[in-house]
């Protein structure tokens, strides 16, 4: 399954966020918009949940150029930086005349050893309805283009663009099978990934319903309030995002939905289907049996990371919560599934939209 608000493509899925706000002082030079003082880069540091840093930028760069903002947000970056959500996306946010600019820099494990990376961003709305409300510029940088990447190992990449360097750390996600409880007879553990909202997820699989959910991961720190919605649904406060509480299974937690407003925006609050654990997929990882198995119509069109084949700029979006704009959807949700004794009750509640 990929649709455009749960999977936004361009030239690989670009995730954006929305955090904070950031004052920029625009200029208007020869019809076109120049930046000229500061961004806001927004990384996820496992105990601060959100974190921000303002960069300073070096001087004046025209939005039209995408090549000069690359250079740009390069350039104001640390020498040395960890990027944490597990896609390897770093992401920034601009102001700019009264609109928001948001983008990201990409590492895409599939094609960082190619040499390649990828830089996007675009005017943010706040109600987009479909995807031409999305007018975004976007490059996949590589030596033809000045972009070197050296390798110094599975974690650490240098690189360099024009006269700027910056050496990339990849967050190194324990990849352990869930310790906290116990999974049933028919399920698999897929992966743990880092989302871009600051949490830490395990991936599982369900053969027999052939269907994917997501558990939240409390061996690592997830920076967050929840409230006790009932004695069995949670939510995150500064999330959104509501999860199940198996009490049946010593009370792990469930990802059965997210706002269906951030789903749209496509921020750091849609939900983890956006940061799969690339770093650590494998041709021989199982990841695309189990996508294949799960959405028949993706079978033999999909790689181990599960992009198509045919076009790599899709990828299937693992998204099995639901897009709420009220919390009484989740609530009913819970309750249907609860007295529907015809449908696996964990597959019912974690339905792909």
């Amino acid at each position: 399954m990929v649709s455009f608000w749960i999977h936004l493509t361009i030239g690989v899925i670009v995730a954006l966020i929305a955090l904070g706000a950031v004052a920029i002082n625009t200029a208007l030079e020869h019809g076109k918009l120049h930046i000229v003082t500061t961004t806001t880069l927004f990384n996820h540091d496992p105990f601060l949940g959100s974190d921000s840093v303002t960069l300073r930028l070096k001087g004046p760069t025209d939005l039209e150029d995408v090549d000069g903002m690359f250079l740009q947000v390069l350039s104001a970056l640390e020498d040395e930086i960890t990027v944490y959500p597990s896609e390897n996306y770093l992401y920034f946010r601009l102001d700019t005349s009264g609109e928001n600019v948001w983008g990201s820099i990409l590492l895409s494990k599939p094609e960082l050893d190619k040499g390649f990376v990828h830089f996007a961003y675009f005017k943010f709305n706040e109600n987009p309805q479909g995807p031409s409300d999305f007018l975004i510029k976007h490059r996949k940088l590589g030596p033809d283009d000045g972009a070197h990447l050296v390798k110094e190992n599975d974690f650490r990449y240098i690189l360099s663009y024009r006269d700027e360097e910056v050496i990339f750390n990849l967050n190194e996600i324990d990849q352990s099978p869930p310790r906290l409880f116990e999974l049933r007879p028919d399920e698999v553990w897929v992966l743990n990934s880092r989302d871009e909202s600051g949490l830490n997820f395990h991936l599982i699989y369900d053969t027999k319903t052939t269907s994917f959910f997501w558990l939240l991961n409390e061996e690592e720190h997830n920076q967050e309030e929840w409230i006790m919605l009932n004695d069995k649904i949670m939510l995150g406060k500064r999330t959104g995002f509501v999860f199940y509480v198996d009490e049946k299974q010593q009370e792990r937690k469930i990802l059965i939905g997210a706002k269906m407003i951030n789903m749209r925006q496509n921020n750091y609050y849609d939900g983890p289907f956006d940061q799969l654990a690339d770093n650590y997929i494998t041709k021989e990882h199982k990841l695309s049996k189990y996508i294949q198995e799960a959405y028949p119509d993706t079978k033999g069109l999909i790689d181990e990371y599960g992009r198509y084949i045919e076009n790599e700029e899709a990828r299937v979006a693992i998204a099995p919560y639901f897009p709420y704009s009220s919390l009484d959807e989740v609530l009913n949700l819970v309750d249907r599934c609860t007295q529907n004794q015809e449908q696996d009750f964990y597959a019912c509640i974690t339905t792909n939209p």
